[in-house]
């Protein structure tokens, strides 16, 4: 068993206000405000899985915090043939974290905490208008401008703990310790044409272009990779996708069915691995280059009768790097590594390529004593990888999911009673892992698994 426990606490709360005031028949002034703070509390993170602190992550009370206050002011116009939006949007928000990563054998604690400041500012607009009776087309954009500030502090310590944990001690090599600030502005636009073959088909094509703010990587090794220091840069993509959505067969059957692309600039991507000396976890947050992202989907209903209906949905993805610049250990050191491309050697994550559904559901009325629902599902994913390299050891071959539901409704539709049973089969299929081999006092390789079977009754009472 592990060493650390499993004793984790997560708190989410926050509050939140719309204002609307119609100013006219096609006019309306809308405000959106929100705060939100989190805090996590934790024993922390047993990486090796076994008692002996191996590797572990010890946190102090509050691990991780995070704050943010937000508003968005709307101008919605309603007219016959041109709706639109004009609207401005503020963020005020901070993210801040600390622990120690413990190698007990080595003696040695790794003490990182962080924290980044950012302040969010945007215009956009959207406008639809219709053409033509058949034909509307959409037009819109949107200006950002991100302002963050970042300080990151990491160093060793020849005791099993530091300050950050609550152990008296003094850093005997500090390897990140500065303040920076950076801001990143971009403009990103939308265009969508839509035609309506029949009043119930509608075809349509869409361009649009998207953003991901840049930062500061606040577990970064500056002494492993220098270049941490200076923040990453944002990530963007350029989308295009082509579409039909209609209603068939006197309304029984509804498709709708899009082909996609997009070509990713920039990307960023999350990367941990061991420091080739084996005294402790170096961290990544890089732009590592391009990627190219194809595919299909296609969602479809079928309705034989009032009474039984069936659902398919189906999607297929091509994932692929077109450059991946890549941190590896440096063969000459300092510094201690180098960037690579090895876009050839590396796969997207968490990303199948095909993954799909297929439901029945049989509605029965039973008059004054209700309705019976009885729903069945399957759903699949083909092979997947946890991380971009290959991992034999815990990356996940396809797998297939069933789950049953019968629900009675009574015929006020305030009560509803409902069986379920989740993973019929008790498919086992692992969801994330770690991946830390090479570690001078023991590797750790983990996967984590989905729950089993589940069976369980709901009661629910509606107002």
């Amino acid at each position: 068993c592990a060493g650390l426990g499993d004793t984790n606490e997560v708190i989410t709360q926050g509050v939140s206000a719309l204002a609307e005031w119609t100013v006219s028949e096609q006019v309306m002034l809308k405000s959106i405000s929100a705060y939100r703070d989190g805090v996590t509390r934790s024993k922390g993170i047993d990486f090796d899985g076994t008692p002996a602190p191996i590797l572990d992550v010890a946190v102090p009370e509050e691990v991780y915090a995070d704050h943010q206050f937000s508003q968005e002011i709307q101008l919605l116009y309603q007219g016959a043939r041109v709706q639109g939006v004009l609207g401005a949007y503020y963020l005020n928000s901070s993210a801040s974290g600390a622990f120690d990563t413990i190698l007990a054998a080595a003696g040695l604690t790794q003490g990182t905490s962080g924290h980044v400041d950012t302040r969010s500012y945007a215009l956009f607009a959207d406008v639809s208008l219709d053409i033509i009776d058949r034909m509307s087309l959409s037009v819109g954009g949107r200006w950002t401008r991100d302002e963050k500030l970042g300080t990151v502090f990491k160093a060793n310590y020849l005791t099993l703990g530091s300050p950050i944990s609550g152990v008296p001690s003094v850093p005997v090599q500090t390897l990140t310790d500065y303040t920076a600030e950076k801001s990143f502005e971009e403009f990103t636009p939308r265009v969508s044409l839509s035609y309506k073959l029949a009043n119930d088909v509608n075809v349509y094509a869409a361009y649009s272009k998207g953003f991901k703010s840049g930062g500061f990587d606040m577990r970064g090794d500056a002494l492993a990779t220098p270049a941490t220091m200076n923040g990453y840069e944002p990530e963007t993509v350029t989308s295009y996708e082509i579409g039909l959505k209609g209603l068939f067969f006197d309304r029984r059957l509804q498709i709708a069915g899009a082909l996609f692309r997009a070509s990713y600039k920039g990307q960023q991507v999350t990367t941990q691995q061991v420091n080739p000396l084996g005294t402790g976890v170096v961290s990544f947050i890089d732009n590592v280059g391009s990627s190219t992202i194809k595919g299909f989907e296609i969602e479809a209903n079928a309705r034989l009768n009032d009474e039984i209906s069936f659902n398919l949905a189906l999607g297929y993805t091509h994932a692929k790097f077109d450059e991946y610049l890549a941190y590896i250990p440096n063969a000459s050191p300092p510094p201690l590594f180098v960037q690579i491309d090895v876009a050839d050697q590396r796969q997207f994550q968490n990303t199948p390529s095909w993954n799909g559904s297929f439901s029945s559901v049989y509605n029965r009325g039973l008059g004054s004593l209700g309705d019976i629902t009885l729903i069945g599902t399957v759903s699949f994913r083909s092979d997947i990888n946890l991380f971009e390299i290959s991992i034999p050891a815990i990356d996940q071959p396809g797998y297939a999911l069933v789950d049953l539901d019968l629900v009675w409704t009574a015929p006020n539709d305030h009560w509803r009673i409902g069986a379920h049973a989740k993973n019929v089969t008790n498919e086992r299929y692992r969801t994330g892992g770690y991946n830390f081999p090479g570690l001078a006092f023991g590797d750790s390789i983990i996967g984590f698994y989905a729950p089993p079977r589940a069976v369980f009754v709901s009661l629910e009472y509606r107002l």
